[in-house]
């Protein structure tokens, strides 16, 4: 019996820290790299939250209307999370780096985000045979040059109104 509880004991704290970085990877800032990211992100009109690493996560496009950074208090070396405020346009599933199952949606939308799981618009080409340009959502951050790992690929941004 010992044995056993040893053994799940084990399991569980080998599966917490993977469990701790899905929920967080990415959100907590200095002063100098969250001013960076508000910067960055008050030149954008809107952006999409989706974590590849949940199965059947939503995809949600939102249109940003202000960002703020907060200090978080629980941490001791004065970490910093930012915040969006926006509207929520549309939820979507992503198939094969596509968007699919698009609904449109007008939902008010305050919180903190996880740069892993927030993907920007970039990129971008005519496609003679569709009639539209097509974006690209890539990892924010990545694009801001830091490591994380956002659980999937860039995929196409969706063209919804």
């Amino acid at each position: 019996m010992r044995f056993l509880n040893k053994i799940l004991l084990t399991f569980l704290l080998q599966g917490l820290p993977v469990f701790a970085e899905a929920q967080c990877q990415l959100c907590l800032f200095t002063v100098a790299e969250v001013l960076e990211i508000r910067d960055f992100l008050r030149t954008q009109e809107e952006l999409v939250l989706y974590s590849g690493c949940e199965y059947n996560d939503l995809a949600r496009r939102i249109r940003i209307d202000s960002v703020y950074y907060q200090l978080d208090e629980g941490m001791p070396d004065r970490r910093y999370a930012i915040h969006i405020k926006g509207t929520i346009l549309g939820f979507f599933a992503i198939l094969n780096q596509q968007p699919t199952r698009y609904t449109p949606e007008q939902q008010a939308f305050e919180g903190s985000i996880d740069l892993a799981y927030t993907h920007i618009k970039v990129g971008g080409y005519y496609d003679q045979a569709l009639g539209k340009y097509i974006w690209d959502a890539k990892c924010l951050g990545i694009y801001l040059g830091f490591a994380c790992d956002p659980c999937t690929d860039p995929f196409d941004y969706p063209d919804y109104p």
